[in-house]
């Protein structure tokens, strides 16, 4: 029998929303979303693999032909999709020039890249010349508990004289990551155990760390006894995914951005009815009121239905204040609903 493959993403999503994950994972509703955010780390991505295999490979490094790159690449595949600055600038003209929480817009980020980020690992490698890379998107396979976790790991370094391992992984965060996040990263975890059985290497000799270019830092990650609080919680979540059978959903301010969501700016049509029990949040207003509660499996399909039917045919609220009531000097209001 094949064991089930599995991935970082996919508990990451069973640990945040089991109603989103059982939309996407179990009733397979896949809907591919681009958004600028998603479009915009690929493409620093790609560069960032770039510039590391040509080091790994001894070959030049020509600012002009990789600012060239960064602006003008255009990849279409059936796996991989790369679009360039001027693309992402046609592709997204109003989000392109609005500022995010760092109050930076992405030409902000673009040109702080070019000035500060895309040479980070050329200069790094020279101040540490001990160092090797042995590893650009790495791909792994590890079992834990049946399941077998696929992945890739952006970049791996051996140190060449004590035999340490280092593990980045790239992200285009427009700031550095709470402390909270960075005591059991489980990400890391999964990495530190695909590294074991690639490089042969025990845990003590693997360290991890997110590379931020647009902050211009590595931020290292999971701090003391990360590995065995990780893979408790990896092998808890298993369990529980094991015998789930609600699949409750959590709804929050992440609804925002979920594509099954009503409150996500740019819905997908497909995506559209398939989920009644978002929040109401908004960066602009904070509702944390939810549109219908869960009341468990046996009454999703009728709730399911009247979130459908509202949707398809709005009812018009009507306020009514009736004459002559006197309830204690209180006005008295009804509400009637009609098609």
């Amino acid at each position: 029998m094949s064991k089930e493959i599995f991935s970082y993403s996919k508990l990451g999503v069973f640990e945040q929303c089991r109603f989103k994950y059982k939309l996407n994972y179990i009733d397979k509703h896949f809907i591919h979303d681009d958004s600028l955010a998603t479009d915009f780390g690929t493409l620093i991505h790609y560069i960032e693999e770039t510039m590391a295999r040509k080091i790994q490979n001894n070959e030049p490094l020509d600012s002009k032909e990789l600012i060239s790159l960064l602006y003008n690449i255009k990849l279409e595949s059936k796996y991989d999709k790369v679009y360039g600055v001027t693309t992402l600038q046609e592709k997204y003209p109003d989000e392109w020039n609005e500022k995010d929480k760092s109050d930076r817009t992405y030409q902000d980020k673009i040109n702080f890249y070019i000035n500060e980020g895309m040479f980070r690992l050329y200069d790094y490698l020279m101040r540490h010349p001990n160092l090797e890379i042995i590893g650009i998107e790495q791909e792994f396979n590890v079992e834990i508990e049946g399941y077998v976790f696929h992945g890739f790991i952006d970049r791996v370094f051996r140190d060449k004289v004590t035999g340490e391992i280092f593990i980045e992984d790239i992200k285009t965060w427009p700031k550095p990551a709470e402390q909270k996040e960075l005591t059991t990263p489980l990400q890391f975890v999964l990495y530190n155990l695909a590294a074991q059985e690639l490089y042969n290497a025990t845990p003590d000799m693997i360290s991890c760390a997110y590379e931020l270019p647009l902050c211009d830092m590595k931020q290292p990650a999971g701090t003391k006894g990360y590995m065995t609080r990780g893979t408790n919680k990896i092998k808890k979540l298993l369990g529980e995914l094991g015998e789930e059978l609600e699949f409750k959903p959590s709804p929050s301010p992440l609804c925002h951005w979920c594509v099954y969501s009503k409150t996500y700016p740019k819905q997908p049509e497909e995506a559209k009815r398939l989920c009644p029990y978002f929040s109401h949040w908004k960066p602009d207003k904070k509702d944390f009121s939810v549109e219908y509660d869960w009341m468990g499996r046996v009454q999703h399909d009728a709730i399911l239905a009247q979130f459908i039917e509202n949707e398809l045919h709005p009812k018009e609220v009507i306020t009514i204040k009736p004459v002559n009531v006197n309830l204690a000097n209180k006005d008295r209001y009804f509400i009637l609903r009609r098609s």
